[in-house]
């Protein structure tokens, strides 16, 4: 079987990892390729996991056991410290599988911090988005990196980091927090900026994905340089070394019924470095493209609906841009992206919403080695795939919202970020 005919499923309670096979569109019961604990004495939680083109597992997460498997000539085997874990000990984890799931090709502490994100590149190295998990832990960042200390002035800092194929070497790592920012002096609240997800293009140039409130760390140039109030996304590009940031653009909308709260929870990364990105807005005038699948926030700001969105390769222009939910409320989760479109998204309603809610068609597309045609065959799929293969102009729509009650929307994104439990 081939390793690109497998499709990851990562399951972090009881810390077990699947990896299933890819059915075909009429398959119901597809075989369980492999299944496998990884744990210790204490409490051990995956939080985010890659596969590469070879089929080997990369996974991620942190553990309070000082007895966690590491792997002989790892980068670091000792645990971490930590006054806040009963075991005295909590250290973030990057962990390499066979392809068979039968055992490690690598396992290494790496410092006390709570991964979000992970990726992997054509040569195996490993890029990982991680948050301090006390305001006092330790992280190493490397000479040469973009920031070697942190510029928080909460403390609570995040970073990237980047390990090699044999997780030996930490090549680098670095804050991301370019400035101390989030503060929205209109609302009189805190936003602060909360990472979410990373990729990684073909010239090993990392890409991270933000929840960002204003002031943060923007380059000229880039789309968009700022915003006054609430949230946007925030993408960033850096140099293949991580000693610069190539772009950092702010993408979202301005205006909701309550406050605009627009958040990235994915980014994948086409063959021509454009960046593509899913998540929420409520934002009633999100940039979208003149031909794009959906244009219309149909909650008019009173909830969130999914958005895709890409940007060109040096942050200057939102290349294609849709909206894509119903009356309720629509998160996207995740994307992929084939060699030549958007593969998929994963949108998902919160339980506790009405049947205001509608479902949008969707039709999954073959897998490439499967397909020898175009087999789209929802008009609302192909309406929306040929709407993002193309760089049209964009409008914003000017309608103006009175303020309302904020308190339900100023923290939807927090179940997309690190746990804030875990930041202490």
């Amino acid at each position: 079987m081939s390793p690109r005919s497998k499709l990851l499923l990562l399951v972090s309670t009881w810390f077990a990892c699947f990896v299933f096979p890819a059915a075909s569109q009429t398959a119901t019961r597809p075989t369980l390729w492999y299944s496998t604990f990884l744990s210790a004495s204490s409490q051990t939680s995956i939080t985010a996991s890659a596969i590469d083109a070879n089929g080997y597992q990369y996974v991620t997460g942190y553990t309070t056991a000082s007895d966690f498997p590491t792997t002989s000539g790892a980068y670091n085997r000792a645990p971490a410290k930590s006054d806040n874990s009963l075991t005295g000990y909590q250290t973030m984890f990057v962990a390499k599988f066979n392809r068979t799931g039968t055992a490690l090709v690598y396992s290494t502490f790496v410092a006390n911090l709570v991964p979000a994100g992970i990726a992997v590149d054509h040569s195996g190295n490993a890029y990982v988005i991680a948050v301090a998990a006390t305001t006092t832990a330790t992280v190493p960042t490397t000479p040469g990196s973009w920031r070697m200390s942190c510029v928080s002035a909460s403390g609570q800092c995040a970073y990237l980091l980047k390990l090699n194929s044999s997780g030996t070497t930490l090549v680098y790592s670095t804050s991301l927090l370019g400035k101390d920012c989030g503060f929205d002096a209109t609302n009189s609240s805190e936003e602060g900026i909360s990472f979410t997800a990373v990729a990684v293009d073909s010239t090993q140039h990392a890409y991270v994905l933000a929840i960002a409130g204003p002031g943060c760390y923007t380059t000229p140039g880039a789309y968009k340089n700022a915003i006054s109030s609430g949230t946007n996304i925030m993408v960033m590009r850096f140099t293949a070394d991580a000693s610069g940031v190539l772009y950092s653009t702010y993408v979202g909308g301005t205006h909701s019924a309550t406050f605009p709260s627009d958040g990235g929870t994915a980014i994948a990364v086409d063959s021509l470095n454009h960046a593509v990105f899913t998540g929420t807005t409520t934002s009633t005038d999100f940039p979208t493209s003149s031909d794009a699948f959906q244009r219309t926030q149909h909650s008019q700001g009173d909830a969130g609906d999914a958005f895709i969105a890409k940007v060109n390769g040096d942050g200057s222009k939102l290349l294609a841009s849709t909206l894509l939910g119903g009356a309720g409320d629509d998160m996207a989760s995740g994307i992929a992206i084939d060699h030549e479109t958007i593969r998929c998204t994963l949108v998902d309603a919160p339980t506790q919403l009405t049947s205001r809610s509608r479902r949008v068609p969707w039709t999954p597309l073959p897998t490439r080695e499967h397909a020898t045609t175009p087999m789209i065959t929802s008009p609302s799929v192909a309406a929306m795939r040929s709407s993002l293969s193309c760089p049209p102009t964009f409008q914003s729509s000017s309608t103006q919202h009175t303020s309302a009650d904020r308190t339900a929307m100023k923290h939807r994104f927090a179940s997309r970020s690190i746990p804030s439990a875990m930041l202490t």
